[in-house]
This record gives structure tokens, C-alpha cells and sequence, in this order.
């Protein structure tokens, strides 16, 4: 009878396989760091891993529609401002694993299914995932084997109770010293500055690079907005600091162009302690079943909450509805812009404006591109009454409010179409000529699973001599972040270069082709002419902000040989080359809309 293990604990599975050297397992191994040593000598004794599984989009759909209702009915059932405080409740794909955790446990029960008559190994480091596997295998009465070390898993869950207070405290001391910093630096320049009346307001997010030598501002999200709501409206930028605190603090100071008003400015001393004793008080805890597809997770979302925890970040969001009530004891606020992702900072602001200023008018910017797997955007039918949301949503163009109005249930008229604000220099450049240089440029996503796109790309086009490869990084994901994945020496490559400060702009105009998994330069390249090829890691959910187009894009998954995809569009004939760009074109006019007068006064009227 075939056996199925799971495991927990690499050593006591090795023991277990040394000891009996003529069975023969097929494999899955669900985690994203995989350690490369156990999977070699399962390689050595002729263990074959399974295949990732082939979503089709009918079933992409489905996840989708399943994952957001899932969320959605615990937004139902847990509305406050402790659950909106959560990535969990958010869905945000950066910042929540959930729905990778749940694709794991889909992927592996389909598999048992399929592999029925096999051996099968299930290695997983996390204990949510392998409980729900358990019990979805009981309810079925299909027998397994469970290597776990409980002691291990006990001290696993005290360290990360103990993360969580090592965070808070971390965060409480952060915070205090940003605090002091702003008002060091501007108490004396905002107290003469900010005045008891009604002011436009536009949260965004400040960099090193948002302000230029003269110490002229520059949105890095909202573009020329600031400067045209100026003429029209007090104006005030609420800055949430990204970039090196204290330099971006002395920017703002020293800037001559806006009213700017750091977060911390507005926060208390004892704010950060509030923060951090009402989250952790009054934190979600799942204790009925919960039913997504037929498993049960309750125990893989409280997994996820307590991640959140473990690395501070209820704290921190919770501090922006602090800052949203301290700042309306100063000021008036008439209209309210912000990002719209449906991120809990976004949330936490929208409440304390209802709770504090109803008056206000509330407007959220669709500011970038929305791939399925953008789950954040996407409202479910469950929650749409109780959700925090803005008035209206603005987006870059019609296909990204076509889109989120596909997939997610928001109110009729909510959502409008305005214009790609960070995307003004697109509109003035020409579509680019052929060019057939041997220049491929891969483009990264600030993820750490890019170093599958790497490996795949350098694994296929190495020995090609006739080409040249250049690897662009995310800036929030620097190489030595992932360089210990990358499984060849690239310094030894010698058609293989890193992006060095350049420009996405010339990176792009310098290159032929495009690579990439879910990185927005995408359509900056399309934009400009470039056909673009989209490496699918096979995820649930498709991270390809080019989903939808069909045209100028060429799609590869980890068995194919990239190289005749790259020979395929350099052998295109130049008449289908250039109708194909139109096409593309074309798609992209409907994506990003130019900006105009007419476009801008939506943000004002």
C-alpha cells in the first residue's frame, strides 16, 4: 500500500529514508526557501519531485473568486478596526502569505489525488499548513505518516510570541525617534505654517529622490497633482517616509514648494504605546470553522495574523489612525486623497475620517497596474457594506476599473476613470524602432521568489553568446538579497550583466526584449514598442499585469526552452512585428490614460 509521510523535521525524514533505501517517493516540497542539501539527497536516492501544477485560467478564476469571498465573509463577521488593521483582511500579495499557504494545501491534496498509487513525501516548515493537511486527510480516512518534533514546534511558538514583544518594543523605540527627529527639525517652521482652516489633503509616500538639488518636491505616486490642486486649493502633502528618515526630514524643511507634514510630526509620545496595547488586546482570533474549498484554515489564517504580529505591523498601521485624529484637532480637512490598494493604512485613515470628520470627501487613486493576483483590489459581495472605502476611486485608465469591477463588488459609479499620473513620460515617447542588438533585459519584482526568473534565464540563455543579458533589481530588493539562490556564478558569465543606476527608461530603449514575472516596467516597455516576455511560475494566481493582452507578448513557464521564444520574435516578420505593436498600443491606450484637464478635475470636483 503506498505510503504517504509529512514532515516537519528534515533529520528524523532523512533517518527514516536512510533506513529504508529501496522505497522510492515522488516529492513536494511546499515552502519558498527550500533547503538545497535535502533536496540533493533526495535527488541521490531517486526521489522525483512533483511537477507544479498547470493552473488554466478557469481554475485561476475560481481560486480568485473563492480566496476573495473567503476574506470577505471574515470581514463580515470580524468588522472593526482590529481586523482592517491586518494584511490578512487586506489580501495585500506582498505583504500576506495567506494565499500562497492556501494554494500550497490545495496544490498538495490535488496531488495526493493524482499520485494515488505512488510514494509521496510532503515537506513543509509550516505547522498551519501541515494541521489543516492532517485534518483534511482524517476527514477522509487516508493514512499517513507524521515526522514532527513537538518540542521544536513549542519552542518555535514561544519565539514567536516573543518576536511579537521584541517588535512592539522595537516599534514604540522607532517611532520615539522619528518623532523627535520632525520636530527637531520642524516644529518651529509647521507651527507658523499650519493654519486652522480647511485644507486639500494628498497622503502619499516620500523618497530620497523626492526632492531635486533645488529642493523642489516631486510625487513619486500623484505626479504634477500636488502642483495643479495648489493653484485651486490650500494644499496640504501628508508624508509617510520611506526613504532615509533624517535626509528626507531636512528635505522637507528645506523645501520651498509645499506645506509637508511627516506622519510623526502628528504623533504623540504615547501614541505608539497606545498602538501597540490596544492591537495586541483586542486582536482577531479565528475560533469557528472556517471552509475554503473543502478544507478547514481557521488555523492557517490566526497563523497569518500572528505573522502579522511577529513583525509589527498591526502597530504601525493603527498609528495612522492616530495621526488621521491628530491631525484634524489642527486642521479642517475638505478633501482626502490617498492611494487606493486597500491596504490597512488606507483603512485606518478612512476611519478616523468618518469617525472624526464625516464631512470629508474621500478620494482613493488606482495609481498602478492590477494583475489578478492584486487580490487587495477586489472587494467581496460579503464585505462591500462594511469595508472602509473611499467615496470614489480614480484609476489610471478604463481596463484596471474594468477590471476591479470584474472581479470585485463596488458600488455603482464608485470607481472612474482619470489618468496614470506616474506615467506622464510615456505619453511623449514615440514607439521605438526594431532593433535586433542581442540586448535582453530581465526586469524584477521586489519579491524575493525573482530568483526563479533568474535561474530560469540564466539557465537558458548562458551558452547563448550572441546575446547579452542584463538583470534590472527592484530597488527594495537589492541583489545580495538573493544572490545566495542564484545557482550559477554570474560573475563567470560573461553575457551577464546587473543594471547599475540606470533609468528604467534607458535600460528599456537600450534593449530588445523584455522579461518578466510581474514587475510594472512591463508595460513601460510595451509602452515604448518592446515586445515583453512573461516568465508564469505557475502561481494560483497570475502576477502578470499584462494579463489580459494578447498581443507583443510571449509567455514561458519553467519546461520551456526560452531560447526559441527569443529566436521566435526576432524571426517575426516586420510587418506582423509592427501590427503587433499597434495592438499593443492600442491595449495600453485603454490602460493609462493621458493626463488632461479633464482627467485632473476629477480629483477636485
Amino acid at each position: 500500500m503506498p505510503k504517504i509521510i509529512i514532515s516537519f523535521n528534515n533529520k528524523k525524514l532523512k533517518k527514516y529514508l536512510l533506513s529504508y533505501p529501496a522505497e522510492s517517493f515522488k516529492y513536494i516540497y511546499a515552502d519558498d526557501n527550500k533547503d538545497e542539501h535535502f533536496i540533493k539527497f533526495l535527488h541521490e536516492r531517486g526521489d522525483i519531485e512533483i511537477e507544479e501544477i498547470n493552473y488554466d485560467n478557469q481554475f485561476r478564476e475560481c481560486f480568485c473568486k473563492e480566496y476573495i469571498d473567503l476574506i470577505g465573509k471574515l470581514g463580515a463577521r470580524y468588522d472593526s478596526i482590529y481586523w482592517w488593521v491586518t494584511f490578512v483582511s487586506s489580501k495585500n500579495r506582498f505583504a500576506s502569505r495567506l494565499v500562497n499557504n492556501l494554494s500550497f494545501l490545495y496544490s498538495i491534496a490535488d496531488s495526493i489525488k493524482r499520485y494515488k498509487d505512488c510514494n509521496i513525501l510532503i515537506i513543509t516548515s509550516d505547522n498551519s499548513v501541515l494541521f489543516a493537511l492532517k485534518k483534511y486527510l482524517k476527514e477522509r480516512n487516508i493514512k499517513f505518516i507524521s515526522f514532527e518534533n513537538g518540542i521544536f514546534q513549542l519552542i518555535c511558538h514561544a519565539t514567536d510570541i516573543l518576536k511579537s514583544f521584541l517588535s512592539a518594543t522595537i516599534f514604540i523605540f522607532r517611532i520615539w525617534k522619528r518623532i523627535y527627529i520632525s520636530r527637531i527639525y520642524l516644529r518651529k517652521t509647521l507651527k507658523e505654517s499650519i493654519k486652522n482652516k480647511s485644507y486639500y489633503v494628498i497622503k502619499t509616500f516620500i523618497y530620497d529622490t523626492s526632492f531635486d538639488a533645488s529642493g523642489n518636491y516631486h510625487d513619486s505616486f500623484f505626479g504634477i497633482l500636488p502642483e495643479y490642486v495648489k493653484e485651486k486649493k490650500e494644499t496640504l502633502i501628508l508624508g509617510d517616509i520611506l526613504g532615509n528618515y533624517r535626509k528626507c526630514i531636512a528635505n522637507i524643511q528645506n523645501n520651498h514648494t509645499f506645506l509637508i507634514v511627516p506622519l510623526e510630526y502628528l504623533i504623540s509620545y504615547i501614541d505608539p504605546i497606545k498602538a501597540v496595547l490596544r492591537t495586541f488586546i483586542n486582536k482577531i482570533t479565528i475560533k469557528k470553522e472556517v471552509k475554503f474549498l473543502d478544507f478547514e484554515v481557521s488555523g492557517i489564517i490566526n497563523a497569518e495574523i500572528s505573522g502579522d504580529y511577529k513583525k509589527g505591523s498591526p502597530f504601525l498601521q493603527y498609528l495612522q489612525y492616530s495621526c488621521i485624529k491628530n491631525l484634524l484637532k489642527l486642521v479642517k480637512l475638505e478633501t482626502f486623497v490617498l492611494t487606493h490598494e486597500n491596504n490597512p493604512w488606507e483603512r485606518m485613515c478612512i476611519l478616523a475620517l468618518r469617525q472624526y470628520f464625516p464631512a470629508t470627501i474621500i478620494v482613493g487613486y488606482q495609481h498602478t497596474v492590477v494583475p489578478q493576483a492584486s487580490a487587495n483590489m477586489f472587494i467581496s459581495e460579503f464585505e462591500k457594506d462594511v469595508v472602509p472605502l473611499p467615496d470614489k476611486i480614480l484609476t489610471v485608465g478604463n481596463i484596471p476599473k474594468r477590471i476591479m469591477e470584474r472581479y470585485g463588488f463596488y458600488r455603482k459609479g464608485q470607481i472612474e476613470e482619470s489618468c496614470a499620473l506616474r506615467f506622464e513620460y510615456l505619453f511623449k515617447i514615440p514607439n521605438a524602432k526594431r532593433s535586433k542588438t542581442g540586448q535582453i533585459l530581465v526586469v524584477l519584482e521586489g519579491i524575493f521568489e525573482v530568483y526563479k526568473l533568474v535561474n530560469y534565464v540564466l539557465e537558458e540563455l548562458k551558452d547563448a553568446k550572441d546575446l547579452k543579458i542584463k538583470i534590472r533589481t527592484h530597488p527594495v530588493l537589492p541583489l545580495d538579497s538573493f544572490r545566495h539562490k542564484i545557482v550559477y556564478k554570474t560573475e563567470d558569465l560573461p553575457n551577464v550583466s546587473f543594471s547599475n543606476n540606470t533609468t528604467v527608461k534607458s535600460d528599456v530603449e537600450a534593449s530588445d526584449i523584455v522579461i518578466y514575472w510581474g514587475s510594472t516596467v512591463a508595460l513601460e516597455a510595451l509602452m515604448m514598442g518592446k515586445p515583453v516576455i512573461h516568465f508564469d511560475m505557475q502561481t494560483i494566481l497570475s502576477y502578470d499585469p499584462l494579463f489580459e493582452n494578447k498581443h507583443m507578448k510571449w509567455k514561458v513557464v519553467s519546461k520551456d526552452k526560452l531560447i526559441n521564444t527569443v529566436q521566435e520574435i526576432y524571426n517575426m516578420e516586420d510587418a506582423v512585428f509592427y501590427k503587433e505593436q499597434e495592438l499593443a498600443k492600442k491595449y495600453l491606450d485603454s490602460y493609462f490614460y493621458s493626463i488632461n484637464e479633464e482627467a485632473l478635475s476629477k480629483f477636485i470636483n
